[in-house]
């Protein structure tokens, strides 16, 4: 790894870049699978991804089992998903949301990290992005989910309310 500075990505797309070669290298040091990728590849490979650009197979050719995916959706999930949280954090501290849970969107089954937080109302300080440790991103189906307090007492009335 060539140990590049900073790499400058809109991913959320308010025009607003974040470096994102923190999350590269923790792309980098997940990733299971054989490549031949630099960081500063990877970077840019992040930024068409995010661009809607298409990215040649010669290149998807360079990582085992063609899954570029895992490295730039590891990418594109932490910088959304910290925009989220942050977002839900505003939302709480505002009061026009009272509660979060965590939801699975994908068939897989729940990663450790994830099953700590499913089946009940989140406090804002138990908020962490996506991929969660021990994720196994690739598969990742995981969001928060925000309630209002009317909402909440609909969808759950049997889980403890954590605002009372």
């Amino acid at each position: 790894m060539s140990g590049q500075g900073s790499y400058f990505v809109d991913v959320i797309g308010f025009g607003q870049s974040v470096d994102i070669m923190p999350m590269v290298r923790e792309a980098l040091t997940q990733c299971v699978l054989r490549h031949d990728f630099s960081e500063l590849e990877v970077a840019e490979l992040v930024e068409m991804a995010v661009r809607g650009k298409r990215i040649p197979a010669a290149t998807t050719d360079r990582i085992e089992g063609q899954m570029l995916w895992v490295l730039t959706r590891y990418v594109i999930s932490r910088v959304q998903s910290e925009y989220r949280v942050g977002q839900i954090r505003d939302a709480v501290s505002n009061g026009s949301r009272t509660h979060v849970t965590l939801q699975s969107l994908g068939p897989d089954p729940l990663c450790d990290g994830a099953l700590k937080l499913f089946g009940r109302w989140l406090r804002v300080d138990e908020l962490l992005p996506f991929p969660l440790d021990g994720c196994e991103c690739e598969r990742c189906g995981c969001d928060y989910r925000t309630y209002t307090r009317r909402d909440a007492a609909r969808a759950h009335p049997d889980w403890p309310d954590l605002t009372a």
